[in-house]
């Protein structure tokens, strides 16, 4: 798992632990696609797309465009084995090159999870650009139920982050949104669902399972912080849980479109 999206990460972090790239599970991903507003007319904009699980589901949805973005070639090439026909853009999150106003929805799943919380704005920012008014961005993250200790609530997210993995606390996804201009439209919780490295394999097929072996192999660094963040999502598992929020932007005047458009 990258220490930051942005972030100098290897082969490995493009890739990410499934758990955390889709922290809820195919149901989750159902409804950030379902609230982001993909459908057969959408422009989409996937976010650090992973070993292609959710892609999957985007193409078979069928919308009018879809391209996924990485910031590492590594995680570019391991898409392009596994769906070689779909449009990858290796480029920053937070200055993709993507012209203002190219997509309806803008999709990322463990995006938030990936960056420090300080780094988490000027993507937001990007995404908010890349939308066309009335555009909706869909995220699928982590966050950590406050527990009774506040102090044991800090030394969780400090223990995460050494790994790399930044969970969200609770309405800090909505309130980023509404910050960096979004209207922040519905969100919607579950428990993090996790999966042995046996089932994240028979999602991600041969191909998957070969780029991930060949990432691991060449970026043992991230290999070890890989295995690092699996070992520390275990410990804290109770006190995880999987969120989905959809912001907005505005139409003209701050107005947005009608609820259920």
């Amino acid at each position: 798992m990258a220490q930051a999206v942005e972030g100098p990460a290897g082969a490995v972090d493009a890739l990410g632990p499934p758990e955390i790239a889709r922290p809820g599970g195919e149901r989750l991903s159902g409804e950030l696609l379902r609230g982001a507003g993909v459908d057969p007319a959408a422009r989409v904009v996937q976010l650090v797309p992973g070993a292609g699980e959710t892609t999957r589901a985007i193409v078979a949805i069928g919308p009018r465009t879809l391209v996924c973005v990485t910031p590492e070639q590594a995680g570019a090439r391991a898409l392009g084995r596994v769906l070689p026909r779909v449009q990858v853009l290796t480029a920053p999150l937070t200055a993709t090159g993507l012209p203002e106003g190219t997509a309806t929805s803008v999709v990322g799943e463990g995006v938030l999870t990936r960056t420090p919380p300080e780094a988490r704005g000027p993507l937001v920012d990007e995404a908010r650009r890349l939308l066309r008014a009335g555009g909706r961005l869909g995220l699928h993250e982590v966050c950590l139920r406050p527990g009774d200790d506040p102090g044991a609530d800090r030394d969780a997210l400090e223990q995460l982050a050494e790994a790399g993995v930044h969970p969200l606390t609770e309405g800090a996804a909505r309130g980023l949104l509404e910050e960096r201009g979004l209207v922040a439209i519905g969100e919607t919780g579950g428990p993090v669902v996790w999966r042995r490295p046996a089932e994240a394999a028979r999602e991600i097929g041969p191909k998957g399972i070969l780029a991930t072996m060949e990432a691991l192999g060449r970026d043992r660094a991230s290999a070890r912080r890989l295995t690092r963040a699996r070992s520390l999502l275990e410990r804290h598992l109770q006190r995880l849980q999987a969120v989905v929020v959809i912001g907005e932007r505005p139409l003209i005047g701050g107005m947005r479109r009608s609820p259920g458009a």
